[in-house]
């Protein structure tokens, strides 16, 4: 056992931090679903019926996530500077390549999805427009999960965990906006929109928010 204790050190400090992120997620997916539910059950429905199919996309950048990993590790492995350099290279490529076709095909298959998913009519509209919504940004998150895998080929692994940290607060931030309506926390009022209750689209949501805003600011002036 004795000769094996330094790689399971070794193995421990390289895994930790992808623990992290995975608890990380699991977290802010609790957070959203927690969120949503505020907005009644027609929204938790819209999401929950596309969830699924918004994970099997992103399993398509995990899986090309995983074969830079492989490259850049065997590269790594032989000391090969050289093609360390040429997958990072590829890496990008490949983000650019898989991201956009992701986007493209999504955004085309969001209005139909719900009625292939069998969902019922009085929730196909905000699913098919929460699934257009988070399909705009696919190319980044391409970009997050195929880039983390080049880093951590290369052993770097905290990089990969602080971004996700980042991310997740981002989106914590951004759903406490832009999900519930405007409300007062600590004495400050804070302006929001409720989708799709203030706007069928990120734009209306978006010009409702600011709309409350500049009436905020009107009335303290008075």
């Amino acid at each position: 056992m004795g000769k094996y204790r330094q790689q399971i050190k070794s193995i421990c400090f390289l895994a930790w931090p992808a623990v992290v992120q995975e608890a990380m997620n699991v977290v802010v997916t609790y957070v959203d679903t927690a969120m949503v539910g505020a907005l009644g059950a027609g929204a938790s429905a819209a999401v929950g019926l596309t969830s699924t199919v918004g994970w099997l996309v992103s399993s398509i950048a995990v899986a090309f996530g995983i074969g830079i990993l492989s490259v850049c590790a065997q590269a790594v492995g032989a000391n090969n500077d050289e093609k360390v350099k040429r997958v990072g290279q590829q890496a990008l490529f490949l983000t650019l390549i898989v991201g956009i076709a992701l986007t493209i095909m999504c955004v085309l298959i969001a209005p139909y999805l719900p009625t292939w998913l069998n969902g019922d009519k009085a929730i196909r509209g905000e699913a098919a427009s929460y699934f257009m919504i988070i399909s705009i940004p696919l190319l980044f998150r391409t970009a997050a999960l195929i880039l983390a895998s080049a880093l951590r080929g290369v052993s770097d692994m905290k990089t990969p965990m602080l971004i996700n940290l980042y991310m997740n607060i981002i989106n914590i931030i951004l759903n406490f906006l832009l999900i519930y309506p405007t409300r007062e926390l600590f004495g400050i009022i804070i302006p929001g929109a409720v989708y799709p209750n203030d706007g069928k689209s990120l734009e209306e949501v978006i010009k409702c928010a600011d709309s409350r805003m500049y009436e905020i600011k009107k009335h303290k002036n008075i």
